[in-house]
């Protein structure tokens, strides 16, 4: 005999392609998977025009057993960073238990002013956004790893890394030293995963784990043969 934990909670996986968004939604409650897609075009008015996160209104955080996961790859720039502020607001809008971004970025070419938007409005989402850098091979350099150091948590899978992240752009006061007495290190190398903890990251070696990891996900033990 096994023990298996399985997440209880409804998981939309999403991707964010050529601006376009997919989703997929399973209900472990009767083992079956339904399909579907939304596309959304990174040029329209929601994707550019999103409402702040912390400003949304809709249901409280933890309504739904939902968590949403987004595939966030290339560098951060305005059509991107408008694509995750649309759907942390949509989080928000829906009650979600977490919003997850799996992240592989190289950095960012958005103003500082920018950055400090998008930053600000993940770390104060009532929806709390995790960041997983994943898979193996992923990265977040420079800004893309100090959006890692905000997120609730920040994680990583084994061979991937984050850090050079350069001089802190978000307030020190409000936020906080950014990767705790790992700082200095992420400023100008790398952390991996077997030294993720001293940076208050999760290492978590695929996502699942990751996702059963955050705080309000329900799981549930299953008994299975072999």
């Amino acid at each position: 005999m096994r023990t298996l934990r399985k997440v209880v909670a409804l998981l939309a996986l999403g991707a964010a392609v050529l601006g376009l968004a997919q989703q997929t939604a399973w209900s472990p409650a009767v083992g079956a998977a339904a399909e579907g897609s939304a596309s959304q075009a990174p040029d329209s008015p929601a994707a550019n025009n999103p409402a702040p996160s912390n400003q949304a209104e809709g249901a409280n955080p933890g309504t739904t057993d939902l968590v949403e996961v987004v595939e966030v790859s290339g560098l951060l720039d305005p059509v991107l960073a408008d694509f995750v502020r649309s759907r942390i607001n949509a989080a928000n809008r829906a009650g979600l238990v977490a919003l997850v971004l799996r992240l592989n970025s190289p950095g960012s070419v958005l103003t500082r002013a920018d950055f400090q938007r998008l930053a600000t409005e993940l770390a104060t989402s009532p929806v709390p956004v995790a960041i997983w850098v994943g898979p193996s091979s992923a990265q977040a350099r420079g800004a893309a790893a100090q959006l890692v150091g905000l997120a609730s948590p920040g994680g990583i899978a084994s061979g991937a890394r984050v850090g050079q992240a350069g001089e802190q752009l978000v307030d020190r006061e409000r936020f906080g030293v950014l990767f705790g007495d790992a700082a200095n290190q992420v400023r100008s190398a790398f952390v991996r995963f077997d030294d993720a903890e001293s940076a208050n990251l999760v290492p978590a070696a695929t996502l699942g784990d990751f996702i059963i990891g955050l705080e309000g996900v329900a799981t549930r033990s299953v008994q299975v043969e072999g």
